[in-house]
């Protein structure tokens, strides 16, 4: 079997990763991640999706310097190193496709995209605003 995750490393980047392996096989994670072993690779938070879960798996321990201060806030736990986000429903236990959308979506991320958009959508309410304002002026 073999379903789609989504990988990020420590800078936070994103990327879609194709991971080979039995129903919800913890050594397929961790060996899509880059880790030799499971020592401490352990699943961190999950966050509810439609009928199904968002899971993150990773490592909660190891140096200052790769630690994911971003992902951590999200997970309201420290990250460390690569991680794994998968979709997962949790009745059957199967492993879903998911990408960095409904991931994203999940765990209330927004990337610079998202962020330019809700000011731009700001900036037009509050020239509405104005416009109505001048209008009543008017009259």
């Amino acid at each position: 079997m073999q379903f789609t995750a989504v990988l990020v490393n420590a800078d936070n980047t994103m990327k879609p990763v194709t991971v080979h392996g039995p129903k919800a096989d913890v050594t397929a994670l961790y060996t899509a991640c880059g880790f030799r072993s499971n020592r401490s690779f352990i699943m961190i938070s999950e966050w509810p999706a439609d009928n199904d879960s968002i899971q993150l798996w990773g490592k909660t321990t190891g140096t200052a310097t790769s630690k994911n201060v971003d992902l951590s806030e999200f997970a309201k736990e420290s990250v460390y190193g690569r991680s794994i986000f998968v979709r997962i429903n949790p009745t059957t236990e199967n492993i879903m496709n998911t990408d960095e959308k409904q991931v994203r979506s999940a765990v209330g991320m927004q990337t610079a995209e998202d962020e330019e958009e809700e000011e731009e959508e700001e900036d037009e309410l509050q020239e509405d605003v104005e416009d109505d304002d001048e209008d009543e002026d008017d009259d």
